[in-house]
């Protein structure tokens, strides 16, 4: 189980850099859910869910140039079961 909270820990709490003209806050966060998702399942894990938040910095109303990349915080939290049927809550 510790390499599962180590997983989703590195992915979680990782920041990500995208075009944000492109790819949303939002975006980035469901698409590292997505790959987070996956990379437990492929990992044997028996993912019961994952909730991914984006936080872009820098305040809301922050523009940037077309093609300039953004840097967005993403939080993860989710919940696995163990082989015995029981879940465990990871962050």
């Amino acid at each position: 189980m510790a390499a599962v909270a180590g997983i989703v820990g590195v992915i979680g709490a990782g920041a990500v850099g995208c075009q944000a003209d492109v790819l949303g806050a939002s975006g980035v966060a469901y698409t590292t859910g997505t790959m987070a998702s996956a990379r437990l399942e492929r990992a044997d894990v028996d993912v019961s869910w994952l909730n991914c938040v984006g936080d872009p910095g820098g305040g809301a109303g922050a523009t940037l140039a077309p093609g300039q990349s953004a840097v967005v915080s993403v939080d993860c939290q989710g919940e696995t079961r163990d082989r015995g049927g029981s879940p465990s809550t990871e962050r």
